[in-house]
This record gives structure tokens, C-alpha cells and sequence, in this order.
């Protein structure tokens, strides 16, 4: 097998400029508010008890070994986080 494993093309970016595209093009589901996902914005989602209310202040993004991402929103009150777990396929 070649240097490019048999892709045509074969391109790398970088975990900040992947996080800054996020940022500006992902766009939170209309039931948790359908904002784009860029700090700070506040996200709602029903939970058993009613509804909970997030303001998110930063996100972060993990590359992970095994070609999965995981995205991290961080509220500003508690340093509560909560995971978003992606595959590429």
C-alpha cells in the first residue's frame, strides 16, 4: 500500500482551525434552542423534571486515537461538561 493508503487525496487540518469551522457552521437542534454552537450561547433540552437551562462559554474538541471526536461544551457556572462523542466514517 502507498504513503496515501489508496485515497486520492489526503488532507490534514489542524484541531483548532477543525474547532473554529465547528464554531462557526454547527447549529444546535430546534429543541435545544437552534443557535449556532458558538460561546457563549445558552442551550435548553427537556430533562425528567422539566427543562434545563446551559450557558455554554466554551467548547473543546478531543481527537481521539480510534477516528472518533469528542466534543466538549463547558458551562460557566460549575465546571460541568457535557460529552458529544462523533465517529468518522
Amino acid at each position: 500500500m502507498s504513503l496515501m493508503a489508496g485515497f486520492d487525496l489526503v488532507a490534514e487540518i489542524s484541531k483548532d482551525a477543525l474547532l473554529r469551522l465547528i464554531m462557526k457552521n454547527l447549529t444546535m437542534p430546534k429543541k435545544m434552542g437552534g443557535q449556532l454552537a458558538n460561546p457563549p450561547f445558552e442551550v435548553s433540552f427537556p430533562v425528567a423534571a422539566g427543562k434545563a437551562h446551559l450557558i455554554v462559554k466554551k467548547l473543546a474538541l478531543d481527537l481521539l486515537s480510534d477516528d472518533r471526536s469528542q466534543s466538549r461544551l463547558l458551562s460557566s457556572s460549575r465546571p460541568q461538561q457535557i460529552f458529544l462523542k462523533h465517529r468518522s466514517r
